[in-house]
């Protein structure tokens, strides 16, 4: 269970980082 969480936590981390990019991209 562990494992699972600390994933998604790790993905949250790079969907935010590729969502910056987007923003980044638009202005």
């Amino acid at each position: 269970d562990y494992v699972i969480v600390h994933t998604g936590f790790a993905l949250s981390i790079l969907d935010k980082k590729e969502a910056d990019k987007i923003f980044k991209a638009l202005e």
